[in-house]
């Protein structure tokens, strides 16, 4: 392996973004605020739909992530040398934190300095704040994570 680490700097608890952003200073509003119409009264909200069941990529060989991807949010667990020990990732991480057998999971492949590596990823999170909640969870179960936006 290269002296470099393999997964990436987004995996180190040290890895630092550098100094905060500058205060943004006061704002004052451009128009007033209006409350919203119809609030409390009204017909029902629609139903929801009903949820799609789970499907085990872990088991399915090769994923097309071009569809299962495009703007979900996503949860890196980290990367390994061999789809086998991606594979691996994501079944320990699915048996450690609960609720996270109910996300897709998924590898990909992906290659740098010439090395290829697989990535450990689920699929599926509603939004950023959903993304980044599992993540404290593996996190407390000592496990690397990277909540991002495929």
């Amino acid at each position: 392996y290269p002296s470099q680490d393999i997964i990436g700097a987004w995996l180190s608890d040290t890895y630092n973004l550098g100094a905060p952003p500058a205060a943004l200073g006061s704002t004052r509003a451009s128009a007033p605020l209006e409350p919203p119409g119809n609030v409390g009264g009204g017909a029902a909200p629609a139903p929801m739909p009903a949820a799609e069941q789970p499907i085990d990529l872990m088991t399915s060989g090769t994923v097309d992530t071009a569809g299962l991807v495009n703007g979900a949010w996503i949860v890196q667990i980290g990367a390994g040398p061999s789809e086998d020990s991606a594979r691996t990732m994501l079944s320990d991480a699915a048996g450690k934190v609960g609720g996270l057998g109910d996300f897709r999971s998924y590898v990909e492949r992906f290659e740098k300095n010439g090395q290829v590596f697989y990535r450990a990823r689920f699929v599926g999170f509603g939004d950023r704040d959903d993304a980044t909640a599992m993540c404290n969870r593996l996190k407390d179960a000592n496990m690397a994570c990277l909540a991002m936006q495929g």
